[in-house]
């Protein structure tokens, strides 16, 4: 249909015509031509002038549609084991485009630049990333965008890599560890050396470990070479150097004890009553008892490590914890369960009710417990109340919980701030979905939710439930509250004992490593128990690693300034029945603190990126060949390197490998599938993709131009023509 005439050029339109309007009135007046010739001339510059103005009318028409699909390919090192894909498909419309190239793991930073709103996505990759990818999931929610992701079939491929410490002090146990990573399972072959000397010849499908102690100052070599027929040759050998330098000087202030004995054994240990006024030359300092000593704030500040054996009769601002106005002998702990029970929370329901039931079921009977649920409302299903008094009932009540409504999980929050009145801690089972409404959007719940959260007065525990959590927000929801904590659903039984639950009659309570993720405590495997715990409480920002029954705080960290702090809290005397158990537990504490062992030294050489292709980056406290002025006491440069292997700069010895981009393979596939799940989209195999149908689109209604420019510029022609034919008849050049 039309409905209007346009022009492109309306200033020159007008121009011309008045131009002509003006030469038609001059030749009529001039009597120099007659009435038609004025005519034909005005009327060509008319038509000529509405010609060249591009005159055009909008009109309509009705078209079939188009589904668009825009696919992101993956096309770094690790991605190149992905079988392709056609991806054909009836009445759509792909796009293909290339995201990641060559070394370049930065998955996140690529899909936040193709981010628009909503569009569909269809992501081909192996997951394989160098960022975390949760904030990417929260803005392609809030644009509604969905991405969906292909689950590759993948070409075998092997690789092998060694972790352990780089450095180390004579008579230390290190442990090493050699990881075989690949695109399937199954035992390939594989040498293992040290120093030229083989430790191991066999065959292995995961790991191998061993443990060494070295006893002089000196770099020690280890080679992982496995025998494989894949794609990357380079991948299959791993070379690995460990510095032994000489013992850190440590500060111990107390008596000398079993504790100072295993210390000892790592570190230059001066032993004294007092704190003396320089701590220059040493890397940490070890303390049995309260120091509070603006020079040893300042020290800490700066860079060095300080570990604190307990007691906390006087505050001291740069410990992890404080003293705490809480009786632990007469006070039970105060906990609110929280359930999230949404009509779109589905089969979720049903692993919040098993694990707040299991929760309940294993609590202390003096512990004080209140529940609720909630979805756009909340609704009390018991007060604060003693368990001795109404668990079988409270037990029965939460078993019945129904699904209603939609979810608002600041509501949730909300209710069970209400419910704990400021003391205790709140428990949030819930799997962290939601779902865009007419009412209130998904960003608006998240806002909502996270506003709840930094106003939280008691401890929250937030915990991950159903097979699909959406552990990107669930984690930021608990970052966000002063004193939050995000656990998984395997991880709930951690929250029964830290409330007191499983801690026995026995004089001695059992300790629990609670962040596992810790330099500390990873992979440390606690035996050991104690009966004296300092009332206290952590600040703020602080990691409590090691933890007894009842939410009793055995052993907190953090960083203060530049430096690193860890406080015991029980234990005591001097950790006595710890260092008969696990005294690797202190002293993994102190090497902590300790940190980087050759960082008081006057000359130094400091080697990084020692990775294939980039040149190794060296900096050093002097002027070295190669090296160029940086600051004070610090050159830097960098090094070519030609080959893999072992090599030296300046007398120090490093190892070059090949890039990690080809180390760790194979199909990354719970982050994959977070992100589809989390932003609407599918996972689909090289199989279910071709049964991937869309929607009939139909037609649609289009608008578009229709120019016509062309016919008025022939009519100018032809009145043109017309004028020259009539001059030529009547004898007229």
């Amino acid at each position: 249909m039309i409905e209007s005439l346009y022009f492109e050029q309306p200033l020159a339109l007008l121009a011309t015509l008045l131009g002509s309007t003006g030469i038609y009135l001059y030749l009529k007046a001039s009597n120099r031509e007659g009435k038609i010739l004025a005519v034909t001339r005005a009327m060509f510059f008319i038509l000529l002038a509405v010609g060249l103005a591009g005159p055009h009318i909008q009109d309509q028409r009705t078209v079939d549609a188009q589904n668009d699909l825009v696919v992101l390919e993956d096309k770094s090192r690790s991605a190149q084991l992905m079988e392709n894909s056609s991806l054909q498909f009836d009445n759509v419309n792909v796009e293909r485009r290339t995201v990641l190239t060559g070394n370049n793991s930065k998955l996140a930073s690529a899909l936040d630049s193709e981010l628009r709103e909503d569009t569909e996505y269809l992501l081909l990759s192996d997951g394989r990333t160098s960022q975390e990818l949760d904030s990417v999931l929260e803005k392609y929610r809030a644009d509604n965008s969905s991405i969906s992701v292909l689950k590759p079939e993948m070409d075998d491929e092997k690789s092998v890599g060694i972790s352990g410490p780089s450095t180390t002090v004579p008579g230390a146990r290190n442990n090493f560890e050699v990881n075989i990573r690949g695109t399937t399972a199954g035992e390939v072959p594989i040498r293992v050396e040290l120093d030229n000397q083989t430790v191991f010849e066999g065959s292995i499908s995961d790991s191998w470990s061993f443990n060494r102690t070295f006893e002089s100052e000196q770099s020690h070599r280890i080679k992982a070479q496995i025998e494989t027929q894949d794609r990357w040759r380079g991948n299959n050998e791993y070379y690995k150097t460990v510095q032994v330098d000489e013992k850190p000087e440590v500060l111990y202030i107390g008596e000398e004890s079993d504790l100072t004995d295993q210390i000892s054994r790592f570190y230059d240990l001066m032993i004294t009553d007092e704190l003396p006024e320089d701590l220059d030359d040493y890397y940490s300092v070890i303390s049995s008892k309260a120091l509070n000593s603006d020079s040893l704030s300042s020290y800490i500040s700066e860079g060095n490590g300080y570990m604190y054996l307990g007691g906390y009769g006087s505050p001291a601002d740069y410990l992890p914890v404080e003293a705490s106005n809480e009786d632990y002998d007469t006070e039970s702990a105060r906990v609110v369960v929280g359930m999230e029970t949404s009509s779109q929370a589905g089969e979720s329901i049903r692993d919040s009710k098993d694990l707040a039931y299991a929760l309940v079921e294993e609590l202390p009977l003096n512990t004080k417990v209140g529940a609720y649920h909630y979805s756009q409302d909340a609704h009390i299903i018991s007060e604060l109340t003693t368990l001795a008094y109404n668990r079988d009932s409270l037990l029965t009540d939460i078993s019945r919980v129904q699904s209603i409504a939609e979810t608002r999980h600041g509501v949730g929050l909300q209710a069970g701030k209400q419910l704990a009145d400021g003391q205790g801690n709140l428990v949030l089972f819930t799997d962290g979905n939601f779902f865009k409404e007419t009412e209130i959007t998904g960003e608006e719940i998240r806002q909502n939710a996270f506003a709840e959260a930094e106003n939280m007065e008691v401890d929250l525990y937030v915990v991950g439930v159903g097979e699909d959590p959406n552990s990107g927000f669930l984690r930021e929801l608990a970052d966000r509250a002063p004193r939050g904590e995000y656990i998984s659903s395997d991880n709930v039984w951690r929250l029964g004992f830290r409330f007191g639950a499983g801690g026995g009659t026995s004089a001695f309570k059992p300790l629990l490593v609670f962040d596992e993720d810790h330099f500390i405590t990873r992979d440390i495997g606690l035996d050991s128990s104690v009966s004296i715990f300092d009332e206290v409480k952590p600040k703020n920002s602080a990691d409590v690693l090691v933890s007894g029954p009842g939410q009793r705080e055995f052993l907190t960290s953090w960083n203060y300034g530049l430096g690193r702090v860890a406080a015991f809290s029980g234990g005591q005397p001097l950790l006595s029945r710890v260092m008969g158990s696990d005294p690797s537990l202190v002293t993994r504490t102190a090497s902590w603190t300790v940190g980087n062992p050759n960082r008081n030294d006057d000359r130094w050489v400091r080697i990084s990126n020692t990775e294939s292709p980039s040149d190794v980056e060296v900096t050093a406290s002097y002027d070295a060949e190669g090296l160029s002025y940086s600051s004070q006491n610090r050159y830097k440069g960098e090094v070519s390197v030609d080959e893999t292997g072992f090599h030296t700069f300046e007398g120090k010895e490093y190892s070059y490998n090949y890039n990690s981009e080809i180390k760790d393979l194979g199909y990354r596939n719970q982050v994959l599938e977070d992100i589809a799940s989390s932003t609407g989209g599918e996972v689909y195999t090289s199989s279910t993709i071709e049964e991937k149908t869309f929607e009939e689109p139909g037609t649609e209604t289009v608008s578009y131009e229709r120019p016509l420019s062309v016919f008025f510029i022939v009519a100018a022609m032809v009145v043109l023509l017309s004028e020259i034919g009539y001059r030529k008849l009547n004898g007229k050049k």
